[in-house]
């Protein structure tokens, strides 16, 4: 006997980027850019209601794997909206309902002020052998 399809149709992989996906290629983009010196990682979790916590951090192999947060974003199944806070500028940007405003925020906690000065600050002590 055949088993019933009570399923019906399922959707095929929608043509959005979940946002763990994008922090990865920044992670890489930044170790390139360092030529190694530094790291992006991405740090993932489920909180008590099933949304998916992301912690971006910025990590300095050299100084002995030095970690620091740099942002958090929080999402449910559905990967949008999206909530992103900039722990290096202690902020809440408003919900990313979409990838662009996702895009939009990363960079402007990335072009920081403060997050520059970390870079600098973390290159300069590994120039330095500190």
């Amino acid at each position: 006997m055949a088993v019933k399809n009570l399923w019906g149709d399922i959707p095929e992989s929608p043509a959005i980027r979940p946002p763990v996906a994008i922090l990865k290629e920044q992670g890489d983009l930044l170790e390139t850019l360092t030529k190694g010196l530094l790291e992006g990682r991405v740090l993932r979790e489920q909180d008590a209601f099933s949304r998916t916590v992301l912690r971006f951090a910025i990590v300095a192999p050299a100084l002995n794997n030095y970690t620091f947060v740099l942002l958090q974003v929080v999402h449910d199944i559905e990967l949008y909206p999206a909530n992103l806070k900039s722990i290096v500028e202690s902020l809440t940007f408003p919900t990313c309902t979409n990838e662009d405003e996702f895009l939009n925020g990363l960079s402007t906690i990335f072009q920081s002020e403060k997050t520059k000065r970390v870079i600098a600050g973390l290159l300069a002590q590994i120039q330095q052998g500190t």
